[in-house]
């Protein structure tokens, strides 16, 4: 279904997935601060959330990630505007000057608008990084392992299956 066959209204409840990932100071935090003002600014309904999975870095470093299944009221490109708002915000959080070499320390993507494909030179839903990367495919094989990507018509399970060479996902707690 596209974007302009959707039915928007004051009622009209959508389905989406988000991913969330900290990479640095205290990560819990920042991912837990993030979920509330996804509900707070944009009035996200949480319907499930995953636990919080440790992934290695280019640069030797562990951030923190999960994925969140929401309802949503607003349309996507607004949908995607507001999350990149609050992205901005929670990146603006940490003090450049202490950080060297750090690529984004925060990063909040949308994954799934219920099964709409859309591209755009801005963003693309579902999102592109979904089949490339363990960091994504393994939370989302914790709350949704049968969801099916609407463009490449493969379940999650069946995209971490064909993944090359996944990063290191480790459940949080369990990197000893």
């Amino acid at each position: 279904m596209t974007e302009h066959q959707r039915p928007f209204g004051n009622n009209a409840k959508f389905n989406i997935f988000l991913s969330l990932a900290s990479s640095y100071g205290d990560k819990i935090s920042s991912l837990q601060q993030c979920v509330q003002l996804l509900k707070d600014k944009i009035k996200l309904e949480i319907i499930n959330s995953t636990s919080f999975y440790e992934v290695e870095s280019l640069n030797n470093t562990w951030s923190i990630c999960a994925v969140i299944n929401a309802f949503t009221k607003l349309p996507p490109k607004q949908l995607y505007h507001e999350i990149k708002v609050i992205e901005n915000f929670m990146q603006s959080l940490y003090d450049k000057e202490e950080i060297n070499n750090s690529n984004k320390l925060f990063e909040l993507e949308l994954l799934f608008y219920e099964d709409l494909v859309y591209e755009s030179n801005n963003f693309n839903v579902p999102n592109k990084n979904i089949p490339m990367k363990a960091s994504i495919l393994v939370p989302l094989l914790e709350i949704a392992p049968d969801l099916i990507h609407p463009k490449l018509e493969k379940s999650i399970t069946k995209l971490y299956e064909l993944l090359p060479n996944p990063e290191q996902v480790l459940l949080y707690g369990t990197n000893v």
